[in-house]
């Protein structure tokens, strides 16, 4: 009798691991997400398994919250859960929500910087961002532009324009430096492949040029022109006159258009009253402006005017440049 008790106990016993290694598998693969929509799901840091089996209950997404509790300590990933934001795609299974959560698979939020934009246009667009960390403000700043280790008095121009991807909650340090360490990467390259002759000693210098590159046009077949424009002026000694340096240097004063008396008020960045460069970049340049700078096309064109549709006409002689005012600006006046 003792002997058939105990093999209907091995029975039940062995059923039941049946019944447990079935749910667990056909658990795994259940879908915890409903098909129809993504789920998104912010895990806080300090967040127990239990307490996001909860919040998973609560949401509408699981039946029995113990099962998922239960399955991820089998799975030994209960302790390995990362905080951040997630979004967990439709028809997602218990077994790929879990590894979402274990492996960190956030939610990558974005910040775009564009091409053209000054130092003081970047940070505003941080400071504005509401998934990052802020720990910068006009205290602190000048400090963490020190500690990048640069050697130049103004970090104009030395943060690489582009989309950058990041989990809520990064420091906006953390970007800044993604975007300073790319310029970097990117203008060593540049330099390194540089036209021969060029009339720039530094690469600092091709980045200023390619700051006034990228102000003057965004057609990327017209920047090796302008390129070309400014090496030419520079060799021969001839003031590069360029409208954007002037504006730069006007700052707040700029209301949209630039006077004769503002082309005649002395100034670091006034391009028309003083020779060679401005002290800085006046922008973000990007790879194609950078490009354009250390190979310029030099055909002769001293000059160019603006058609009014985006694009310009290049002279080779002031005759000619002033006939194309005429026709393109003061003729439409």
């Amino acid at each position: 009798m003792k002997k058939k008790l105990v093999l209907i106990a091995v029975s039940l016993l062995s059923i039941l691991l049946v019944i447990c290694l079935w749910r667990f598998i056909t658990f795994s693969d259940q879908p915890l997400i409903p098909t129809t929509v993504d789920i998104y799901y912010e895990l806080l840091p300090g967040t127990s398994l239990t307490q996001v089996a909860k919040n998973f209950s609560n949401l509408g997404l699981l039946k029995h919250p113990i099962e998922f509790v239960v399955f991820a300590r089998l799975e030994g990933k209960s302790q390995r859960l990362q905080a951040g934001e997630y979004l967990f795609p439709r028809g997602a299974t218990n077994d790929q929500v879990l590894n979402m959560l274990t492996k960190g698979t956030v939610l990558h939020r974005k910040i775009t910087f564009i091409d053209g934009w000054t130092l003081e246009e970047m940070m505003q667009a941080i400071s504005k961002n509401p998934y990052l960390k802020h720990t910068l403000n006009k205290q602190n700043q000048q400090a963490f532009f020190n500690h990048l280790n640069d050697k130049h008095a103004s970090l104009e121009g030395m943060f690489y324009p582009d989309t950058y991807a990041f989990a809520k909650g990064i420091s906006d340090k953390v970007i800044l430096q993604k975007a300073y360490q790319k310029m970097q990467i990117i203008l060593a390259r540049e330099w390194a492949n540089r036209d021969n002759n060029l009339p720039y000693k530094t690469a600092y210098q091709a980045l200023i040029v390619a700051s006034l590159i990228e102000k003057e046009t965004a057609l990327e077949n017209e920047k090796p022109l302008i390129s070309g424009v400014i090496a030419q002026r520079l060799m021969i000694g001839m003031p590069l006159q360029i409208d954007p340096t002037v504006i730069y240097g006007m700052g707040d004063k700029y209301q949209g258009n630039i006077s004769k008396q503002d082309l005649q008020t002395d100034s670091p960045y006034n391009t028309y009253m003083r020779k060679g460069l401005p002290p800085t970049p006046i922008a973000l340049p990007d790879e194609a402006s950078i490009y354009a700078a250390l190979h310029p096309i030099l055909n002769g064109y001293l000059y160019f005017v603006a058609k009014g549709d985006g694009s310009h006409v290049f002279s080779k002689t002031l005759k000619e440049q002033n006939a194309a005012v005429r026709k393109y600006i003061l003729d439409k006046q």
